[in-house]
């Protein structure tokens, strides 16, 4: 049974009472709650002040009433159990009533959608509003867009004011403010405004962006103080008895604002307390009644005693956080004057101005942090004199001695702290994995193991082990060692042992991430192709470094990949080095700068590729398009428009000394051949394009350069072709061989709206290079099948694989290159090709081609003998050279003829050397009648037959 507590009313059918109280009231003053939505914060708020002044009073009545609860001076006894069931209730009726409030302010969804609309040109320097009682404050980049947001407010019909004399909008409807960059005399008026952070080091721990922002704990403290003392001063001009919903909400507020004041100076330097743990709570909306500041029932002189003695311990709180936070400055100011110091010395000597300037602006952090710190001292004190508050009590150094000893016995007992292990384990269709986790004071440790079955029948297995642990200064390492194991189906073994180690601390010149990784990769390999079969280790290392200040992210990446064919000692190195800076101006635009050298080094071969960028938004936020890391600053659009392009300047292929031979003829069985070598030295060549293009995103324009030098430059060709019955066989042989240099040059430039973005790139090849080619063909009954094959070697190794195919009504082709390591590296590629045009046209293609060169030139040959431009031989008639002419004519259309020199030789000319004709009058003859494209020659009928005289040969 419940015992009898002696109260006039039950305290269920009393709590009962108060509900139906509350939805009496809810009903007087206007809507239900769910039904209640207005554009005006401030009806939100007295709706809900109404709400909560009515929960209070039927609160309070329910201690008064209750005997048990009141002693003989009149005050509450808060230890009763009683009481404290009551404040428990008291407290979820209230977070109830804020709940549904809350769920009507539409603030925080318009914030949302004002920071996806304009991305990083808006800053929130507050949260947001988890009560209707906050306030809103969001910062704008550049005061272009603050005045944009506030036009969207008054065409939405808020209430909107501007500041001139502190440069902000106020939005009155939805108690927001929007900061925009200050001139120097708003940045002035600001130290003196009660609600806005005037420090360097208030400002950088409020998030606002810009020079104006400097890591200084000190200056966030006096901040806070700021904010501590108008809170007093609004609670000591409100009146505790007053019946206006107004004024209750202004007292709730000041006592919200001096608690949120306490509590982020505590903060700063880590200190903990009864008063603080109160402030806490108020920080988070809790009241005076939750935090156990003045009891539900009491009286109100009761309660303004209580709040002015809290005031006293608060302000004390505060005072004890000053010199600890002013220590913490003092050390940050002497690192950047060591830093500073450092930069000198690296500078001493040289004429770097950017070395210069870097140490005055490091010298210029200290120097503007202690103004604006004196500053700040002179205007709380005023501030204190003006709100009628006794002078700032003097720092409690045994209370501050209490806090640093409690701080290092919570690390030790952290320390201390019981190891816990936990474990998770599961499978999947084709695999199967176990996840432990072991946590040790602030240390972390995690294993993953997993084994899967892969669909091609080979196995891998991963284990893997992540340390973690803080470190002093708030910073974190994280360790992982990593071993993957892939077994093939054919017995092939490859395994990656790799670590990565990362450290990210927060200085007092921003966040710096380092970090480390290191693998090391051994692959036994077996395949179907000649020397496929073997091992190589794979050696990575990589260090990334990152620095994060004032607006200005720094980073820079190392990495060197060594590959070994462990057969025949090999080696490929690949170093690659990268610098970006990332700069957000006042107005929120980014500019970013990059710099990657790549160096590849084989035996007998090195290249260099150097590629500089540099991109600046050109509105703020940028381009919400712009291309993601690693691809180029071309627009990924499809549609482009080609503008302008052509040739940089003319072609130039040259050598200083040139060998060259070639030759064809005819076997005694009819088989055709073919040969042509050059061999050139002092060789040289280049050529230029250029491109602009444009589409909806703006322009672009591109410039390639390719040239390359030779000390040696071979090349040799050869084919044969042989009869065998209705069957024609035919071969073909192609190679290249050459020492030099080659080199690449690349630049690219992108205009648009949104943004404006350059790249070059430079690429240099060092080294000997070999290709070969190969095919062979048959034709028989109208179709013809073609196998290529094709290889490179070069001093260094790789892996790549590149299937395609064409599939038409006239052509089949199928193709794979494939690549192994081969000695010293080689790159092969094999493709079938059935060609069916002859069968299903009628006539062969390349044949019909070469039997109009041949009669195009025989015709320039008779009219050339008719009009004398050519003559026979003494002693022959034409009769004699008809029939050869015919099959010469033929067989250099199939077969053209090159000079010592290594260039075409005409058809014609050909004829001319190989028949001995003579040139007649004028000393010259025609090689050609027109040039006209031959586009209708597909349409004419087939010709079987061989190329027959025509009749202007014949002497009639």
């Amino acid at each position: 049974m419940r015992a009898d507590l002696s109260i006039p009313l039950p305290a269920t059918r009393l709590f009962g009472l108060y509900r139906w109280l509350f939805i009496v009231l809810l009903l007087l003053t206007g809507l239900p709650i769910s039904a209640v939505a207005s554009d005006s914060i401030n009806d939100l708020r007295i709706r809900q002040q109404n709400a909560l002044n009515v929960l209070e009073s039927s609160y309070h009545t329910r201690v008064r009433s209750n005997p048990n609860l009141i002693k003989t001076d009149g005050t509450v006894d808060t230890d009763h159990p009683e009481y404290k069931q009551i404040l428990s209730d008291y407290s979820k009726d209230k977070s109830e009533i804020q709940s549904q409030f809350n769920n009507l302010d539409k603030r925080g969804d318009e914030l949302e959608n004002l920071q996806e609309r304009y991305g990083s040109s808006l800053k929130t320097t507050g949260s947001s509003p988890k009560d209707v009682r906050a306030d809103v404050d969001i910062s704008a980049n550049n005061s272009d867009v603050a005045a944009k947001i506030a036009d969207e407010w008054r065409a939405n019909g808020d209430v909107v004011k501007y500041d001139k004399k502190l440069g902000i909008y106020i939005n009155e409807s939805k108690d927001t403010t929007l900061w925009q960059p200050p001139t120097a005399d708003q940045l002035s008026e600001r130290q003196k405004y009660h609600d806005a952070f005037s420090t360097p080091g208030g400002k950088q721990a409020t998030n606002v962006k810009g020079n104006e922002s400097v890591r200084d704990p000190e200056g966030n403290v006096l901040d806070n103080e700021k904010k501590f003392i108008h809170g007093a001063e609004d609670l000591e001009n409100t009146d505790i008895n007053s019946k206006s919903p107004d004024d209750q909400l202004k007292r709730d507020m000041a006592l919200k604002t001096m608690g949120k004041s306490v509590s982020k100076s505590a903060d700063e330097v880590d200190h903990d307390s009864e008063v603080i743990k109160q402030a806490n709570k108020l920080r988070n909306y809790g009241d005076k009644y939750e935090t156990g500041i003045t009891p539900l029932g009491a009286t109100p002189q009761q309660q303004k005693e209580d709040e002015k003695k809290w005031i006293r311990q608060a302000d004390q709180e505060i005072q004890n956080t000053k010199p600890v936070a002013a220590k913490k400055s003092e050390n940050i100011k002497k690192i950047r004057e060591q830093v500073a110091k450092t930069v000198d010395k690296s500078a001493r000597g040289t004429a770097d101005k950017d070395a210069e300037d870097t140490a005055a602006n490091i010298r210029g952090r200290n120097r503007l942090v202690d103004n604006a710190n004196e500053d700040a001292r002179a205007a709380n004190e005023a501030a204190r004199k003006k709100a009628n508050l006794p002078a700032a009590p003097t720092p409690d150094e045994k209370a501050i001695t209490r806090q640093s000893e409690r701080k290092a016995s919570k690390s030790a007992a952290d320390k201390d702290s019981k190891t816990t292990i936990s474990e998770r384990s599961g499978s999947a269709k084709n695999s199967k994995w176990k996840i432990t986790e072991e946590r040790d004071g602030d240390k972390r440790t995690q294993t993953r193991t997993s084994t899967t079955q892969n669909a091609d029948g080979s196995t891998t297995q991963r284990d893997s082990r992540t340390d973690t642990q803080s470190t002093p200064g708030g910073g974190k390492t994280t360790r992982q060692t990593k071993t993957t194991l892939e077994t093939g189906a054919e017995g092939s073994v490859k395994q990656t042992d790799s670590t990565k180690t990362t450290n990210t601390r927060t200085t007092k010149d921003g966040k710096r991430t380092s970090t480390y990784e290191n693998s090391t990769t051994k692959q036994d390999y077996k395949g179907w192709m000649p020397g496929s079969t073997g091992s190589t280790t794979t050696d990575s290392s990589q260090q990334t470094t990152e620095h994060e200040q004032g607006g200005v992210k720094r980073r820079t990446d190392s990495s060197t990949t060594t590959t070994t064919d462990d057969r025949t000692g090999k080696r490929t190195t690949t170093h690659t080095d990268s610098h970006s800076t990332t700069s957000t101006g006042d107005d929120g635009r980014k500019t970013t700068t990059s710099v990657t050298t790549t160096t590849t080094d084989k035996p007998w071969q090195k290249s260099r590729t150097t590629t500089g960028g540099y991109e600046n938004d050109l509105k703020p936020g940028g381009d919400p398009n712009q291309p993601k890391e690693g691809e180029g600053i071309g627009d990924p659009t499809k549609v482009n428009v080609k503008i302008a392009g052509g040739k940089l300047f003319e072609p130039i292929d040259e050598a200083s000394k040139t060998l060259s031979t070639s030759g064809a003829g005819q076997n005694d069985s009819g088989g055709d051949y073919e040969y042509d070598a050059k061999i050139q030295t002092g060789q040289h060549s280049a050529a230029g394009s250029w491109e602009v293009t444009a589409n909806k995103r703006g322009m672009h324009a591109k410039a390639d350069i390719n040239a390359e030098a030779n000390a040696v430059n071979m090349t040799a060709t050869g084919s044969a072709e042989q009869k065998v019955g209705d069957a024609t066989l035919g071969v073909k042989g192609s190679g290249t061989a050459k020492l030099g240099a080659e080199g690449k040059t690349s630049a690219e430039a992108h205009l648009g709206s949104d943004r404006i973005a350059g790249s070059l790139e430079a690429k240099v090849f060092v080294g000997g290079k070999a290709e070969a080619a190969a095919e062979a063909s048959l034709s028989l009954w109208g179709l013809k099948l073609t196998g290529k094959a094709q290889g490179e070697v070069s001093a260094g190794a790789g892996a790549e694989a590149k299937v395609d195919a064409e599939l038409s009504w006239t052509r089949i082709r199928l193709g794979a290159k494939l690549s192994a390591t081969l000695g010293l590296g080689a790159g092969g590629g094999t493709s079938v090709e059935l060609d069916g045009r002859e069968l299903i046209t009628g006539y062969d293609h390349d044949a019909l081609d070469r039997q109009y060169k041949a009669g195009d030139s025989i015709v320039n040959i008779c009219r050339n003998l008719r009009s004398g431009r050519l003559r026979l031989p003494p002693g022959v008639e034409f009769s004699d050279i008809r029939e050869r002419l015919q099959k010469r004519a033929d067989f250099y259309a199939k077969h053209p003829q090159k000079g010592k020199d290594g260039k075409p030789i005409s058809l014609i000319d050909s004829l001319v050397n190989e028949l001995g004709l003579v040139k007649g009058k004028g000393g010259a003859y025609i090689t050609a009648h027109h040039k006209q494209k031959d586009w209708y020659c597909t349409n004419r009928p087939q010709i079987e037959a061989k190329v027959v005289l025509p009749s202007i040969v014949e002497r009639r």
